[in-house]
């Protein structure tokens, strides 16, 4: 589900195999995607019957803050590279200022392996492990190289 105006989801029902099932969402591989939500629509899509919902809240709101705090995981796709510091800086003080407990938000790099170094910056400036993300080449096929890291993702570790 997406919770912000990015409409980087509903690009993913321009490609192929993807059925638009109403104007709400589509599916694709068996997954009812929702793009551009809004917080009411969420919140009764929540109550419905999936097995899974994942929500995309692009940037954290005063409107969206209490939905993220509702989360089972918390995951953050983040980019640390050094041109990027000032705003990630300023989103862990938003965190703070929201009082979302940094150990129970799991921080995921963008970029992957790329920026070690600030990646061990980050943890000495605010002790907050930032994992890399696998680089998917296809986001629907995931190979056995990446298992352990969505397994490590979805444990919370």
């Amino acid at each position: 589900m997406e919770m912000n105006a990015s409409h980087e989801i509903a690009l993913l029902n321009k490609r192929e195999e993807a059925t638009l099932d109403s104007k709400l969402y589509f599916r694709k591989k068996g997954v009812d995607y929702y793009p551009d939500l809004t917080i009411r629509k969420m919140t009764e899509l929540l109550h419905r019957d999936y097995e899974y919902s994942i929500l995309d809240f692009g940037v954290l709101t005063p409107h969206t803050r209490p939905e993220f705090l509702h989360c089972d995981k918390r995951i953050v796709l983040c980019n640390v590279s050094p041109w990027k510091t000032t705003q990630f800086d300023k989103f862990v003080h938003k965190l703070k200022k929201y009082k979302v407990p940094l150990e129970e938000v799991k921080f995921v790099n963008a970029y992957g392996d790329m920026i070690k170094k600030n990646q061990e910056q980050i943890y000495k400036q605010y002790g907050i492990r930032v994992e890399p993300a696998p680089l998917l080449c296809n986001p629907f096929h995931i190979t056995s190289g990446c298992f352990h890291f969505f397994e490590q993702l979805m444990k919370g570790e």
